[in-house]
């Protein structure tokens, strides 16, 4: 009988928060915010690429 792995994976979608308020006291910036905006724009569609192709389930 083939053995069953089971793996847990947690990833927090949280792109722009990071980067505000960056710098002392200085309020954010285009540059600052745009950083993260990546993970959002691109990189999660990423990740669900890979859970489809590999037909992993997630909620």
């Amino acid at each position: 009988m083939p053995k069953r792995v089971l793996c847990s994976c947690g990833i927090d979608i949280d792109p722009v928060s990071g980067w505000l308020n960056t710098k002392i006291g200085a309020p954010a910036n285009p540059t600052d915010v745009s950083r993260g905006v990546f993970g959002v724009a691109v990189g999660i569609y990423r990740f669900l690429k890979l859970w489809d192709k590999y037909s992993i389930e997630t909620t």
